[in-house]
């Protein structure tokens, strides 16, 4: 099965744009960080990464929640008890 990765790259810089630059930072890094994980085990954890993101910032601008949605919807795609 081929599994789609979220759209991290564009969802960092969005992060990024709205000064969430730690965070940014810390999506741009988990490819490296988690190498030695199968892509749908990174993608998981690129999807609890996010739901740490939305639980510490609840309230965002709608472009970077529409970003974070879209990167979502590929992590429930693989992973669809993600909550």
């Amino acid at each position: 099965m081929m599994v789609r990765l979220p759209p991290y790259l564009e969802l960092a810089a969005e992060l990024r744009k709205h000064g969430f630059v730690e965070h940014a930072d810390n999506l741009e890094a988990m490819p490296e960080a988690c190498d030695w994980l199968t892509s749908a085990e990174f993608v998981h954890a690129m999807g609890q990464a996010i739901i740490s993101f939305q639980r510490e910032h609840p309230i965002v601008p709608a472009d970077l929640q529409d970003m974070i949605d879209r990167c979502m919807e590929v992590v429930k795609s693989v992973w669809p008890e993600i909550r």
